[in-house]
């Protein structure tokens, strides 16, 4: 028990004091959103997300965690395609209010259900999910659910569909999936 909450405090603080012979290989932002009556997933993710951690006096995982952080700027949204990434972009996030970023925050982590409890900001609207999470070698994941409408975000989510409307038959759902990878260089001791 005791190295996989080490492991999972140095994949939440990339290089830190607790694990300095452990890096952070890669980090991403990813999710499924969901289009047409019969709910095709499209995938994409986020170019770059900024991952922070506040330092503790004692950098001990319990006191850190709760206070990490992911910046994400919605214009570095990818998907397989550039100009459905415009699209995304034009139609959807820049009608949000303060629509250029999303914030989330780990608030809580509950090792008995492996679950991290998850404080997003969009649309000037906050919300908190919970997303269960893996630790597997050299890789920790999460993964959760949010809904669009949860976000005040109607009005974005028809201007998405709007511009979709003939490839989405006429339907944007408002759930998408969400999640984040974390892999490790090292499998951290």
């Amino acid at each position: 028990m005791k190295k996989i909450i080490v492991f999972i405090a140095v994949c939440i603080l990339g290089t830190s004091a607790l694990a300095t012979d452990c890096e952070l290989e890669s980090f991403s932002v990813n999710w499924t959103a969901f289009k047409t009556p019969t709910k095709i997933g499209v995938s994409g993710t986020f170019e770059k997300p900024n991952l922070e951690s506040r330092k503790s006096k004692d950098d001990c995982f319990l006191s850190t965690l709760p206070t990490s952080t992911v910046h994400i700027d919605t214009s570095s949204v990818k998907t397989d395609n550039e100009q459905r990434d415009a699209t995304i972009v034009k139609a959807f996030f820049k009608t949000m209010v303060e629509g250029e970023y999303i914030d989330a925050i780990i608030k809580r982590i509950d090792m008995e259900r492996k679950e991290l409890s998850v404080e997003i900001t969009m649309n000037d609207t906050t919300q908190t999910i919970f997303m269960p999470f893996r630790s597997e070698g050299k890789v920790f994941s999460a993964k959760g659910k949010i809904d669009i409408l949860n976000f005040s975000a109607s009005e974005s989510l028809n201007a998405l569909n709007e511009a979709c409307f003939d490839k989405h038959k006429g339907k944007t759902w408002s759930e998408v999936e969400i999640s984040f990878v974390m892999v490790m260089k090292t499998i951290c001791r």
